[in-house]
């Protein structure tokens, strides 16, 4: 009972969570929130936040985790792309990848930076996200039908939103193309 009862709970803060990110990123304060955002930042600190609450699910689904491009030795701090949407974006793609693999499966993180900004790609080995409901899957509180896994439809509005205030863009694809499960890749680019 106590168990159920604290999963509940997880559930709820997550959804409240996940709804005030989403008011944020709609409420208009995108202009002054990129402003006041402008420090440069570490990419590598970044992903470990974002990552940090999933490392428990991670471990109990027996999943792979890699990362690409999280050099932190000799790093260099990020300038020029607020960091508040890219952790609002990351931390959502990392939920939902984590969310939707099954156990055994492999998460991937790959960070590119450039002059022109910064794009980061998650891949899974999950079920995907069917082409007819790509552009769906980025409204608020729609879910694919079938899936058998709970959620509030909310991760992938969050990600676009946040992309969208940032000038950024987003591309859904499938993660192994001619695999059943095609896993799901979400690319985001950030501009400088």
């Amino acid at each position: 009972v106590v168990r159920r009862l604290r999963e509940g709970l997880e559930r709820s803060v997550k959804q409240v969570s996940q709804l005030l990110l989403f008011a944020r990123a709609q409420s208009g304060e995108a202009p002054e929130l990129l402003r006041r955002d402008a420090r440069p930042w570490y990419l590598s600190e970044l992903a470990g936040e974002a990552l940090e609450p999933l490392l428990d699910q991670i471990e109990k689904k027996g999943l792979k985790f890699s990362a690409e491009g999280l050099d932190e030795k000799g790093e260099q701090p990020v300038s020029g792309v607020s960091r508040a949407p890219a952790f609002a974006i990351l931390r959502n793609l990392l939920e939902n990848a984590v969310h939707y693999t099954p156990e055994g499966g492999s998460v991937t993180l790959e960070a590119k930076r450039t002059d022109q900004g910064l794009s980061l790609t998650v891949r899974d080995t999950g079920p995907g996200i069917p082409e007819s409901e790509r552009e769906r899957v980025f409204d608020p509180f729609y879910r694919i039908k079938g899936t058998g896994v709970a959620g509030t439809g909310l991760g992938l509005a969050i990600v676009k939103s946040y992309a969208d205030m940032a000038g950024g863009t987003v591309a859904l694809s499938d993660a192994r193309p001619g695999e059943r499960p095609p896993g799901l890749c979400a690319e985001v680019f950030l501009p400088a």
